[in-house]
């Protein structure tokens, strides 16, 4: 082979290596002005989204349980899907809260690397120590033929809980509300100190579906909402979503009367020196 069919080969290695490169950035550029456009749809649904003004009239329940409630969490998982296994999360774990029970249908994979792939149902509940309901976490994942479409599934959120304080990325919705209820909306720019003292990024497990610590809780805010849907990138249909409230608000108000009350009692306390 001569230096002309070197070149030549070289050549048009460049031509095929830039036309692959060439596909590749199109599909990038076609995939992100698909998210742009999802994400613009997603905004004039949340726009035209009813407002619920106050706790009191918002829905905060997830299949039914109610944050505040009083159940009996094992028997109320088994009502809604049979088919869950159900676990009581260790109390020893370090600043746990309360008491926390699982159920879990399914293969855990569809939650974490792979949604969509199973018919799963993973649902976590936690009751403080007075046997209140105050968090609450849900993920299912679905078989191809019950997908969902996402008209249908945005409708359905905001047909219950209102219009979102804000969008994360193309999809994720937050809900936020401070100690006396009040919806919180994002502003332009907006700081942690903007949402009334609700974290932006949250310090939930949707990924391990574990229940929440003592560091989980925001002193300043009064309620969370958060709604992850996974879309199938070849159907554009939902393949799976999780789903999780919390109420930090009266958890963090124990947390501190449990604490003001140590203190006292330990107050004459000294050393033996």
């Amino acid at each position: 082979m001569n230096i002309k069919h070197i070149a030549l080969c070289v050549c048009l290695i460049g031509v095929g290596i830039g036309a692959i490169y060439a596909a590749e950035k199109e599909t990038d550029i076609t995939s992100f002005y698909e998210e742009i456009q999802l994400h613009n749809d997603l905004k004039i649904k949340i726009k035209n989204a009813p407002l619920k003004d106050t706790i009191s009239k918002q829905n905060f329940d997830i299949a039914g349980i109610k944050i505040g409630s009083s159940i009996d969490i094992a028997k109320k998982l088994k009502s809604i899907n049979s088919k869950y296994k159900i676990k009581e999360f260790d109390k020893s774990i370090p600043r746990s809260i309360g008491t926390s029970v699982n159920g879990e249908y399914g293969v855990r994979g569809e939650f974490t690397t792979s949604p969509g792939m199973y018919d799963g149902d993973v649902f976590t509940i936690s009751e403080d120590d007075y046997g209140k309901v105050f968090y609450l976490i849900r993920g299912q994942s679905f078989q191809e033929k019950d997908y969902l479409s996402i008209q249908a599934f945005y409708d359905s959120i905001f047909e219950k809980y209102g219009r979102p304080s804000y969008v994360s990325g193309p999809t994720i919705l937050v809900w936020f509300y401070d100690r006396n209820g009040e919806q919180i909306f994002r502003a332009a720019n907006s700081s942690e100190k903007q949402f009334g003292g609700c974290g932006y990024m949250t310090k939930i497990d949707f990924v391990f579906y574990t229940p929440p610590t003592e560091s989980t809780i925001f002193k300043k805010c009064g309620r969370e909402i958060r709604v992850y849907p996974h879309i199938e990138p070849k159907t554009g249909l939902i393949m799976a979503f999780r789903i999780a409230m919390i109420n930090h608000k009266d958890v963090y108000d124990k947390i501190e009367a449990d604490r003001q009350k140590l203190i006292k009692e330990t107050k004459g306390n000294r050393p033996s020196l």
